[in-house]
């Protein structure tokens, strides 16, 4: 009996570690899903890290396997990044699975135009993004006044700067009340924008027309007026993007700013529904801040932010109020920057516009640079008496137009 019982508890102490009372569990498995935009931009191969394999099954991976992702561009096209769960630029992803997974590689074409590439923008969770909700970058120049730099209104400045500074937005900075503005030569000024916008599609890229004021809501009603004519004559171009106040002054932004813009936004959207609309916050389109809790409720809506970058009282200040709105998803749309100082002349530092663009990437936030002007200062990208009809030699640019083309260019006009 003592033998028998010794030989019951082995076989008892055996079953519970070899019949499964400690066995390992059976290994967790993930699924993997990977989105190609478009379509025909690329392809991925998923690549096991131990083997070096291709691997076939995405809807099994066991929790813990290394995998590398390789995006290969097809022809016409480049690898833009990885969205999604995971975000990165390179074009080899290495990742390790530890819970189903969303990505999504975004290929953009070499050969279309930027509105061929993006098509109808939108917002969407406090970003701009394109025909396919991937987030995009958009990036270019502003024009001076249009009432005191009208000289480089016209179709070769928006061709040379598509072409050769590549482009990819341009903004036409419409003067209404200042001296010799819109209110003063309606035809006239509105016949400049006219020419920007038809330039810029005819180019592919996308236009602002911007109600270029500080005071725009003593004029409400010749605003209207002007956004209907341009709504109606451009709701069908996804090209066109609507600026309907440039830079209030220290006003409330729920007692003044507010109630003009959704006068405003209704006219438009009354005739146009799905075009961006960007709307100026308080104190020369700075304070973006003061949006939060009480946007606009309508459809594709942004709002203005304006800074000059060697601007001492910009510098953390501005940064701040930046960082705040985006964290509460507020669509930031940079419409007007500098290199400057605040008054547009003064000094250009360049790590404090690097440490500027650095944030505009690392947010994906939209830009266009003020300005293109033969104006002698420091914000201007064109040294006194430059060529009204583009075709530029380098001197024949500033400091501030060497350095933002050579931003563009870099940045090949499909930054995201």
């Amino acid at each position: 009996m003592k033998i028998q019982r010794i030989i019951f508890l082995f076989i008892v102490f055996f079953c519970m570690n070899a019949c499964g009372g400690s066995e390992d569990p059976i290994p967790k498995t993930y699924s993997l899903e990977i989105t190609v935009l478009p379509a025909e931009g690329g392809k991925v191969e998923v690549i096991s890290s131990s083997n070096k394999n291709s691997v076939l099954d995405f809807d099994n991976l066991t929790e813990g396997t290394s995998i590398t992702l390789k995006a290969t561009a097809a022809e016409g096209y480049r690898f833009i990044g990885w969205s999604g769960d995971l975000e990165s630029t390179l074009d080899e992803l290495s990742l390790t699975i530890q819970w189903d997974t969303q990505l999504i590689a975004t290929f953009r074409s070499t050969e279309d135009s930027p509105v061929e590439t993006y098509g109808n923008l939108a917002i969407s969770n406090g970003q701009l993004v394109d025909k396919n909700n991937v987030p995009v970058q958009l990036s270019g120049m502003s024009l001076f006044w249009s009432q005191w730099m009208g000289k480089y209104w016209n179709e070769n400045i928006v061709d040379w700067l598509t072409s050769d500074w590549k482009i990819n937005i341009i903004r036409a900075a419409m003067g209404v009340d200042e001296n010799n503005g819109y209110l003063t030569n309606k035809f006239i000024e509105k016949q400049k924008v006219e020419t920007i916008v038809d330039a810029a599609i005819s180019q592919g890229i996308y236009v602002i027309i911007d109600w270029h004021s500080h005071h725009a809501e003593n004029y409400q009603s010749e605003a209207i007026e002007f956004f209907q004519q341009m709504a109606t004559k451009y709701k069908d171009y996804p090209n066109v993007i609507y600026e309907i106040y440039n830079e209030p002054l220290n006003v409330s932004w729920a007692g003044v700013i507010k109630p003009y813009a959704e006068a405003v936004v209704s006219a438009i959207r009354a005739i146009d529904p799905d075009n961006i609309i960007i709307v100026g916050t308080p104190n020369w389109s700075q304070n973006v801040d003061a949006v939060i809790g009480n946007q606009i409720q309508s459809t594709n809506i942004a709002y203005a932010f304006h800074f000059y970058a060697s601007e001492p009282s910009h510098y953390q200040n501005l940064r701040n109020k930046l960082e705040v709105a985006i964290s509460n998803k507020i669509p930031i749309f940079v419409t007007e920057w500098g290199v400057s100082e605040a008054s547009g002349d003064g000094s250009f530092n360049q790590q404090w516009t690097n440490d500027w663009i650095n944030i505009l990437n690392q947010h994906k936030l939209s830009w266009c640079n003020w300005s293109v002007a033969d104006k002698d200062e420091t914000s201007a990208a064109l040294l006194p008496g430059a060529s009204t009809n583009g075709q530029w030699s380098t001197t024949e640019l500033s400091a501030s137009g060497i350095f933002i083309r050579n931003l563009l260019r870099t940045n090949q006009g499909f930054s995201n």
